[in-house]
């Protein structure tokens, strides 16, 4: 880091997060840390860094875009992140936008609340350990008959959950995807979309 920008008090996510950790530690009452990613190092890493070194905050993604992830891997990532916190860890997840999700990853961004949707139920399946079966408009799993080699059949998570109902936080900005939150028992907060870890939770 640039030594001007630390003096202006400038600091990057990077810089910010080991030092929230820092006051987590020395018990100077943190509640939550958060880590973001858009085009930056990826969150997971951050969070499970995180998860080992604190004991008592919350750990939560602020967000994981719901593009770059598949919805079993969103899935997969909360039971690890959540056991590795012995239960303190909120799934953040959100659309993220175009620029990034077109321009980064190489997938077309598009049906963001058909998405959101279908990915929490397909996540909380994951974490009852049902064997999963999903036929949505954007995800199916298994895959369809005539997609893929055919070989694919319905599994459940080996591994067992700390709990079977992890926290999940969606970024919402438009007033559809607010109104959608407000109707189940999700958390809606106000974010960035891309990355931001403010606002306030509507629902739990």
């Amino acid at each position: 880091m640039d030594p001007e920008q630390a003096e202006a008090g400038q600091l990057g996510p990077e810089a910010r997060q080991p030092l929230l950790v820092g006051l987590e530690q020395a018990g100077a009452g943190v509640e939550y840390l958060w880590a973001g990613e858009a085009c930056t190092a990826d969150a997971v890493s951050t969070m499970g860094f995180m998860a080992a070194v604190t004991s008592r905050a919350q750990i939560g993604s602020a967000i994981l875009p719901l593009y770059t992830r598949t919805p079993s891997l969103l899935a997969m990532t909360g039971v690890g992140l959540d056991g590795l916190s012995g239960g303190r860890f909120i799934l953040g997840i959100g659309a993220s936008g175009p620029q990034v999700v077109d321009g980064f990853h190489d997938v077309p961004y598009d049906a963001p609340l058909a998405r959101t949707e279908e990915i929490i139920e397909i996540c909380r399946s994951v974490w009852r350990r049902d064997r999963l079966v999903h036929t949505g408009a954007k995800y199916q799993v298994p895959l369809a008959e005539g997609q893929g080699t055919g070989l694919g059949k319905p599994l459940k998570l080996i591994t067992h959950p700390v709990r079977d109902r992890i926290p999940v936080y969606v970024a919402s900005l438009g007033p559809k995807n607010v109104a959608m939150r407000r109707s189940s028992d999700m958390v809606t907060c106000g974010g960035s979309g891309s990355g931001g870890g403010g606002g306030q939770a509507d629902a739990s």
